[in-house]
C-alpha cells in the first residue's frame, strides 16, 4: 500500500469524480458519492475484480483531502451490500493485479 501514500493529503478534484464517462472508461463506477461532499465524508468506488466480486475502494476525505483509503470487496453491482475485507494474502494478490489501475484512478482523482 506504500505506492498510494503520495496521494494522502491531496485535495480531490471534484469535477473529475463527477465525470462518469471518464470513470466508466477506467471501469470505475460510484457505489456511494455524496452530493455535496461534506467536511468529513467517504466515497465508495468499485472496479470489477472477478465474476463474483467488485473491488471496492473507500476514500475517506477531510476538508476535501484524502486522509485514508480502504480496499475490500462486494458482490458485483450491489451497491447496498456490505464491503468485506480481503484476507491478507489475497489483498497482496489483488494489489499485484489491480495496483496499477488504482494508481491511475488516484492520479486522475487527486491529480499531480
Amino acid at each position: 500500500m506504500q505506492r498510494f501514500k503520495p496521494y494522502l493529503h491531496r485535495p480531490l478534484v471534484v469535477d473529475r469524480l463527477q465525470d462518469t464517462e471518464h470513470l466508466a472508461a477506467l471501469e470505475v463506477r460510484g457505489r456511494w458519492i455524496p452530493d455535496p461532499i461534506e467536511e468529513f465524508d467517504e466515497i465508495d468506488l468499485a472496479l470489477p475484480l472477478d465474476d463474483d466480486r467488485d473491488l471496492v475502494i473507500t476514500l475517506a476525505l477531510e476538508q476535501g483531502e484524502l486522509k485514508r483509503m480502504q480496499l475490500g470487496w462486494a458482490p458485483p453491482g450491489d451497491d447496498d451490500a456490505d464491503t468485506r475485507a480481503f484476507p491478507e494474502e489475497e489483498l497482496a494478490t489483488v494489489l499485484e493485479e489491480k495496483g496499477a489501475d488504482l494508481v491511475h484512478l488516484l492520479e486522475y482523482l487527486f491529480g499531480a
